[in-house]
């Protein structure tokens, strides 16, 4: 029992740090007008460029990928008794509503979120953030705030990226399998689809960027010692990410959908 006891609060010690940093980021917005954007500005520019536009090529594929696989099974099985009609249903609630924020987020996990971890944290090893805190310069307004509303932006861009391409896989997927036009096959999406679904989806692409930045940049932070802790840091904010990630994706669609 003392064991269990001491691992809960540690555990809770470990997220109460957490919560608190993520609000000490939020406060920064409220202190930017003291400190100053230009700087803060470039970051976000540049964390948009990597987190986004450098991650659309394999992005797209995966998006391609899924949903022509999506597509083809349902279809195959659907046109056998004339159901044809299902593959809108299945592909908003499989594809829109989950698979999209989803796989977008592993995505950005996979290339930012690791990326921040190990930037970071490098750099709490090079003792390059206690120079900043030296000078007077707030590590989160300068470091982690960009990249939060940097990563944030990008991953809500992204998954809307990934559903459109879906879209367009998804036809020519239906259209190779049954020979579905263009009309008939957007007409089944669009008679699922609703405002819940757009909400849905912008919310959980909100949410999945907010956690990819914040993550990774405390545990790039609480960097102490050693440079082979770096890693350490890097592979923890990597599993916290994606378990959050898909608790946070569950609790949304419960919260809208049941």
């Amino acid at each position: 029992m003392g064991r269990v006891g001491t691992r809960t609060r540690t555990s809770l010690k470990r997220i109460s740090n957490k919560v608190r940093f993520a609000a000490q980021v939020g406060g920064v917005l409220f202190r930017l007008g003291s400190h100053g954007i230009g700087y803060t500005w470039r970051v976000i520019l540049n964390q948009l460029k990597f987190t986004g536009l450098q991650a659309l090529p394999f992005l797209t594929f995966i998006s391609a990928a899924i949903s022509a696989l999506i597509v083809i099974q349902t279809l195959s099985q659907a046109s056998k008794v004339g159901f044809e009609g299902i593959i809108g249903m299945v592909f908003v609630a499989a594809v829109i509503r989950e698979l999209g924020p989803l796989m977008t987020a592993v995505v950005v996990i996979g290339r930012s979120g690791t990326a921040i971890a190990a930037e970071l944290g490098t750099n709490q090893v090079m003792e390059e953030i206690t120079a900043l805190e030296t000078m007077g310069i707030d590590p989160l307004h300068y470091v982690v705030f960009p990249r939060l509303v940097g990563v944030t932006l990008a991953t809500m861009c992204l998954v809307v990226y990934f559903d459109v391409v879906a879209i367009l896989f998804g036809f020519l997927a239906a259209q190779m399998t049954t020979s579905m036009s263009l009309g008939t096959y957007l007409t089944y999406i669009i008679d699922q689809a609703t405002i819940a679904d757009l909400w849905v989806t912008g919310l959980k692409g909100m949410l999945f960027g907010a956690i990819i930045a914040l993550l990774p940049s405390f545990h790039g932070l609480v960097v102490r010692g050693a440079p082979t802790d770096v890693p350490k840091a890097t592979t923890r904010a990597v599993v916290e990410c994606l378990a959050l990630v898909f608790l946070a994706s569950a609790i949304v669609s419960v919260l809208f959908y049941y």
